[in-house]
Formats: structure tokens, sequence, C-alpha cells
């Protein structure tokens, strides 16, 4: 049992909105519906004048919180509380001093009384510092009193008022302070000086306290909030001159912008101002509603779209709403229109006039909140800690889309998602929902402890729009680029997400291109795991025409919002993690180095002796073998066109390649000493991999690490190497691999085949250690676990 304190300004004078519904519903939950318990901590916060505003954060500073095992605070001054299991479950920080600050409105560029400079470089000196408050306070509340200083020096708002709480703000969010940070929506997540550099809050939708919400007639059109001008509910009013349908429009609600308002809607009897409405009386409103208009500006939620969505009714609201656009997609659970009076009325009249497509949005938008309960933010709040261990951890369940299946492993890609999440799977429940081949029966598969593959199968009219954008692009391996175009075309794979992301935690996006998909399935947190710097290969690959042009700005659109919107990103290298930061302008401190892998434990080691052993067996006792892997990616098809021109240079060696690059067109020109093998079976590529004299990776492009590398060097296979080819492990050349240009692999064949077998073995057994002590799959999922422990991710 957790005991919980919920801290909380309490206004002055006192009003209710969307904070303390927050609170309310997240108290009568936990004591409710949990083994846990909670109490509501507030104390009265009066923020009319700079003086009173920086007391109250004082006051919370000063609280003694020791009786509660966790501490949640959402608000300002609030946060300023100390605690050593602080949450923080930022909805807004004071606005007008942070991300609707006005310098040029309250004389910023002014110059300070020589008294104030002091102040200022006190909190210079003390940013961030707690153990620094006390001073701070002392020289704050002296300069208050005097009576010298010029009119306005303590203004609110006002330049120094905004200097005084952000630093203010700094001690309270300090990441010293903080064990873990989350925000009420994306929009609040995404506000620049939010959070502290480098932390990712945890995004966690909280639903309404609002009791008996449910699904009614399509009568009126009805919007409920506060009547001031953020709301921008003259918008609204407006918009109803658009309006030619016969509807009525109840306003309900009250503020300062009340009577202005009415005399805007004068002459038009189908508005009507209901004034404060009680909750009960609320929740009948919005079940007998046809649409609510919802159109504030750069909202930090809005939880009236997540009431009226609960109610099964469409929400119309702007392109600069915020909070609100997280949920409303346009077209589909209502509409997002300009903020223009003429734009929203032409939709509001659309609706009016075609009620039963209001029904279908309706039904639509209560589908995407469905997800959105207390229990799944308590647990993005609190999940994890216990009375006895802070660390203390539960499992989360994260879900994985990906373009293909990874049972059984045989490609690279395949086998990183493979061993990656199946030794996270050992602290985390993975569901992978990945593409199958069309025609076949959709399938799932416990790939590993903790570790489900479920395959859907590409739809009919997915398979013939792929096969109309490999015509128009004259790129033949379109298929995952073409996700980002036609994925819904294969509707059973967006059920399929939607059902596997009903309790998850988290959404993984393996590679960019599932991305679109993913949003649509769930508003859960996201994360991208990139094994590639995507926008950079494909350009690199596809002919230029006007559908790769589209597809490619498709794909930088989802990369970048990968990389830019992602929780965290999981980078193959840190040359990857560079570029992609680099490229899409993302923050670096989402990125995570994941490198590619091997499954050290089950590849055994081949030395020198079994070789020679395994060789004598097969019929190759006299003969030299060299090897080369790779899938059919454009950047490993060039890599076999040297291959095969070093098979030319050298008749007297012979070379196997292997991987579905053998189908590629460019083998049809192998020499006779080149046997192209294609896909093969794990115990004949563990075959290979141990009679083989060496194999060969004469890469020239592409991005991430190479899979099939560590494979090699794990099983004691001397590899030489391009440069290329070794990005990203940390190869010594000579110790580890011999390196050589793309085109110089002839030549380094040659010495290498010269080497005396003591060299040849040294060389492996440099590799295989190297290999362990950096890149055993295991090793590699605890890094990442340990960084998502430290990002709050999970």
């Amino acid at each position: 049992m957790l005991r919980i304190g919920i801290v909380a300004p309490s206004a002055y004078p006192f009003a209710v909105g969307g904070a303390e519904k927050l609170w309310w519903g997240l108290l009568e939950h936990v004591n409710q519906a949990t083994p846990h318990v909670a109490d509501l901590v507030k104390l009265p916060s009066p923020e009319g004048d700079l003086v009173s505003l920086v007391r109250s954060y004082a006051a919370f500073a000063a609280l003694d919180l020791g009786g509660f095992d966790v501490v949640i605070s959402s608000k300002y001054p609030a946060w300023m509380a100390s605690h050593p299991r602080h949450v923080c479950y930022l909805q807004h920080r004071l606005r007008g001093l942070y991300d609707t600050w006005n310098p040029a409105a309250h004389g910023a560029e002014a110059p300070f009384h020589p008294a104030v400079e002091g102040l200022r470089a006190t909190m210079r000196e003390e940013e961030g510092r707690r153990d620094g408050l006390d001073r701070f306070l002392d020289e704050f509340l002296a300069l208050a009193a005097r009576g010298d200083l010029p009119p306005g020096s303590f203004a609110f708002p006002g330049p120094l008022a905004r200097e005084v709480v952000h630093f203010l703000d700094g001690v309270g969010l300090a990441r010293a302070a903080i064990s873990r940070y989350a925000a009420i929506s994306r929009n609040v997540a995404g506000r620049a000086g939010y959070f502290p550099p480098g932390v990712a809050p945890v995004v966690s939708h909280h639903p309404s306290n609002l009791k008996g919400l449910a699904e009614g007639p399509y009568d009126y059109l009805l919007t409920a909030s506060r009547l001031d001008g953020p709301k921008r509910v003259e918008l609204i009013v407006r918009a109803m001159a658009h309006v030619k349908a016969d509807v009525r429009l109840k306003v309900a609600g009250t503020g300062p912008e009340e009577a202005r308002l009415r005399e805007i809607a004068r002459g038009d009897p189908r508005i009507e101002f209901l004034g404060f409405v009680r909750d009960e009386a609320l929740a009948r409103l919005y079940a007998g509603a046809l649409a609510v208009p919802f159109v504030p500006l750069d909202e930090d939620y809005g939880l009236i779209t997540v009431e009226a969505m609960a109610c099964a009714k469409p929400v119309v609201t702007t392109t600069d709403a915020g909070g609100p656009l997280e949920f409303v997609e346009d077209g589909v659970t209502g509409f997002v229109v300009p903020p223009d009076p003429a734009a929203l009325g032409r939709r509001l009249d659309e609706l009016a006039r075609d009620r039963g497509r209001a029904r279908e949005m309706g039904a639509r938008a209560k589908a995407r909140v469905a997800a959105i309960s207390w229990e799944a933010t308590l647990e993005a709040l609190v999940g994890g800690f216990d009375t006895a261990s802070p660390r203390a951890r539960r499992r989360h369940r994260i879900v994985v889309a990906n373009t293909y299946p990874v049972v059984p492993p045989r490609s690279g890609g395949q086998a990183r998602i493979f061993h990656l999440y199946g030794e996270l799977a050992a602290r985390h429940d993975i569901e992978l929902v990945c593409f199958g081949e069309a025609g076949a029966e959709p399938s799932r598969t416990r790939a590993a402890p903790g570790f489900t593959q479920t395959v859907v199968p590409m739809a009919p009219a997915h398979l013939e729009a792929e096969k109309r954008l490999r015509e128009e692009t004259g790129f033949l391996q379109v298929g995952d680029l073409a996700m980002l175009e036609i994925a819904a075309l294969s509707p059973g794979f967006g059920e399929a997400l939607r059902e596997a992301s009903r309790g998850a935690d988290l959404l993984v996006a393996s590679h960019p291109y599932l991305l679109p998909a993913l949003r649509a399935a769930s508003p859960l947190p996201f994360g991208h795991e990139s094994q590639n710097v995507e926008l950079d290969m494909k350009r690199a690959m596809l002919p230029d025409n006007p559908a790769t042009r589209r597809l490619l700005a498709l794909l930088e659109e989802a990369e970048g919002a990968c990389c830019r919107e992602g929780r965290f990103v999981l980078a193959c290298s840190p040359e990857d993690r560079d570029r992609l930061a680099a490229l899409y302008g993302a923050d670096p401190a989402r990125f995570i180095l994941a490198p590619n892998g091997a499954d050290v434990r089950a590849t055994p080691f081949a030395g020198a002796a079994r070789r020679r052993a395994l060789r004598e067996r097969l019929g190759f006792s006299g003969a030299r073998l060299a090897l080369f892997m790779g899938s059919w990616h454009e950047p490993n098809v060039e890599a076999l066109s040297r291959v095969a021109a070093v098979a030319r240079a050298l008749p007297a060696v012979h070379f196997i390649a292997i991987g579905s690059v053998c189908q590629a067109p460019p083998a049809a020109a192998a020499p006779p000493n080149l046997r192209l093998l294609g896909l093969v079976d794990e115990p004949a590529k563990q075959l290979l991999f141990e009679c083989a004299d060496v194999a060969l990776n004469p890469m020239s492009s592409g991005s991430g690490t190479n899979v099939k590398m560590l494979d090699w060097l794990a099983a004691g296979l001397p590899v030489i190497t391009s440069p290329v080819g070794a990005r990203g492990l940390g190869l010594e050349p000579g110790r580890h691999a011999l390196f050589a240009g793309p085109d110089e692999f002839a030549p380094a064949l040659e010495r290498f085949l010269a080497l005396e077998a003591d060299a040849r073995e040294a060389l492996a057994l440099a590799a295989r250690a190297h290999v362990e002590e950096r890149f055993d799959w295991r090793a590699i999922a605890a890094r990442v676990d340990e960084a998502w422990r430290a990002m709050g991710v999970a």
C-alpha cells in the first residue's frame, strides 16, 4: 500500500477548473478503487502580485510531507514541495511568464535598479539549488520591503517576475528534486522550457471526474467552458452566422466575456447561454449534443474534448487548439478547421445536416478515448513505487509495430528485433504486431518468454496497391516505404494494433514506416527504434521520379516525427544518433545507443582445429572458402557485386553467398566460383560460419551497424571489412578484423590467406572477446532498460 500525497495550490479566490477536476478524480480513484490511500494537501495560493506568489512558493517549500510514500504535484507553486519520491504530473507552468510571454509588452529591455541586479546575481549563482533558496528568499523579501525602488520594479507580470518564477521553478523541478516527470498531454510535454534539458516526460492523458457520461440523442451543438479570451467562445458564437441549418447552440459556463458574448449573439434565437451548470446537468447536456465545438488557443489538454468523446460526440476544433488535436482527427473523430468563424460554421452546418455522419464520427471518437482511465494515469505516475523501495518495478506492457515478422530470424533486421525484445521480455511484456504475406493465415507465436509475435497478412487491396507503387516508382523493394501510404488498406493490422494497445504502457515504432498506423491505433506515448537513417538510405537507393519524391516526403515526415516526438530513439551507432539529431532537429538527450548485437551465449566459437575438421568432413579440406551474407537491401546488393568481382579475380578461392540478397538481379552475373545458396536455416548458417576461412563485408553505403558482422565475430569467423561495414562496432583494424576499401578486397583476401594459422586464430579470439564485452544482446537490453528507467519511460 502506498500513502500518496497530492499537493496542490488552492486558487485565491477559489475557483474550479481542470486542475481541480484532476486532483479530485485522482484522489477518489486512489481511495475507492485501489489498495492505496491518498490525501489532498492544499495551501491557499494568491498570485495577484509577485510577492504573494513568492510567499506561496516558500510555503510549499516549507511543507513536511514525510508521512507520505509518494508525493504528486501538477502545478506551480506546489511543485516546490520537497520529497524523496516526488512525481511531477505537469499541467502547465505560469504561462504568461513562459510560452505566452511577450517581452515587448512588459518593458523587458529596460535596465534594472542596482539592488535588483544584486538579486539577479544571486539567482544566477544559486540556479537549480534548493540549498540556495533561503538566501534568495531573504534577499527578495528585503528588496520587496524597500520603498525606494522605481515604480514597476515588481510588476506582475514583468521582466523581474519572469526571472524570479523561472528561478523558483528551476529549483522545484530540478532533476535532483523530481523522481518522475509526467505531462497531461503531448502538447504540454513538447513546450520549450517546461521540463529540464534531457527530460522526456511520460505523457498520460487523464479522464474526467464527471459522472454519468453517456450517449444520447444528437440534438444541439454544445460548448462548455469558462467564458474568457483564451477559450475563444466568440469564434463559436460568430460561426453560427454561417450555420444555415436549424440547430441550437447551448453555451454552458460563466466568465468575464459573458456579457460581450451575449451582445454578439443578440438576434440569433438559436444561441442559448446556460450560465453555471452543475455536473449532473452537464452530463445530460453532453448526452443530448449533436457535436461539441471547442476552439481554445493552444489549450494544455482540453478535458472537454475527452468528456464529449466519451459520450460519442464529434468535436470540432481549430488548427491551433493544442491539446484537443491529440484526439480530434479531421474527418474521423470530428473536424479541424482554421480559427475562422466561416470555416467553423461550415463544418457545424455539415454535421447539423448529416446527423448520420455525426453519429459515425462520434462512435470513432468514443473509441479514440476508450483507453483513457484513472488506472492508466495512476500507473504512469506511481507504477513501480512501493513502501520498501523506490526502485521496485512492475512489468510494463510494450507493443512494437514492424513491417515484417521476425520468427524465425534470418536477416539482420529480424535478428535485431528478435533478440533485443526477447531480452527485454525478461523485464517487460512485449507484443510485436507485424505484417505477413498476403493470403496467409493470421498467427500468434510465443517468440520467447514474455515476447509474443502477432502476424497479420496483407489484405488483397494492400497487395495490389503495393504492386502499383512498384510500377509507379520503378523500385522493386518498395514494400516498407509503401506502408506510409497504404498500410490502412489492411484494416486487420490496425485492429490488431488497437487490440494490442489496450492496457499497454508504451508503443514502439520499429522503423518509422508504421508510425501513422500506431498513431491511428492509440494515443499512448511511443518510442522509436531506428535501425538506419532511413531517409538517407532510401534517397540513395530510389530512382528520382514524382512517385518516389512523394514517398520520400512521407518518410521524412514520419522519421522526423519519430525523432522529435518519440519518448526515446534507439540508435544503432553514434554516427546514426548524430545524423538523426542533426537532420531532424531532435534532442540528442532522447537518444539511447542500442547497437546491433549477437546472441553470444547461443553462438559456439569455432577455433582453427574445429574449422579444419569440419572442412575435411564436408570435402573442403584443400579449399579456401570465403563467405558473404545479406538481405535484399541495396547496400548488400552493391556489396554482393563487389564479392563477385573478387571471385573473378581469385578463381582458386570458393565463395558462398547466403540470404535473400541472392535473389537480387545482379546475382545472375555471378562467376562459377561464387555459389548463391539464398535463404538457409539456422543450422546450415551456423555450419557455414564454422567452416569458412573468412567472411567478407565490402559495404560502401547504408547506416546503422551490420548485425552479420557480430554474428561472424562471435562465431570466431575472421572478417575482412570496409570501414563502412564496421561502423559503430569499435573494431580495431588488425586486432579484431582486417580493413580494406570496398574495391580493395581481392588483395586484402590474398594477404589474409597468406597469414599463419596462429595469426588468424589471434584475430578470431580478440574479436570474440570484443563482442562478448560490448555486443551481447543481454547486455544491450540491460543498458536500454536502464536508460528507460532513467528517462521514466518504463
